[in-house]
């Protein structure tokens, strides 16, 4: 018999769902790691890259500039943006109709 949780007498199951558990909380918390690792790797090579990218002329800026706000606006209508992401988008200019 187990007397432990409390002074209660636990089933052998019971240490066996108990084990399987932290298994499975140590292999949750090795994925959230890898994860939050992933981002912070990603993170900075978007970083690195937009450090080194040089400027566009300003032609071209305003004109690249014109065609995101675009591209931004298709992706608001055509993929199911909700109502408050259009009000948001509006309110930036980028988008007039209802």
């Amino acid at each position: 018999m187990d007397w432990t949780d409390g002074g209660k007498c636990l089933p052998s199951d019971n240490k066996e769902q108990r084990a399987e558990s932290a298994r499975i909380q140590q292999t949750l918390a090795r994925v959230i790691t890898i994860q939050q690792a992933q981002f912070a790797l990603l993170d900075e090579l978007a970083q690195v890259v937009l450090r080194c990218m040089p400027e566009p002329p300003t032609a071209r800026q305003e004109q690249a500039s014109a065609l995101a706000k675009k591209r931004y606006e298709r992706l608001l209508y055509n993929d199911g943006g909700t109502a408050h992401a259009r009000q948001c988008a509006a309110g930036l200019g980028g988008i007039s109709r209802q």
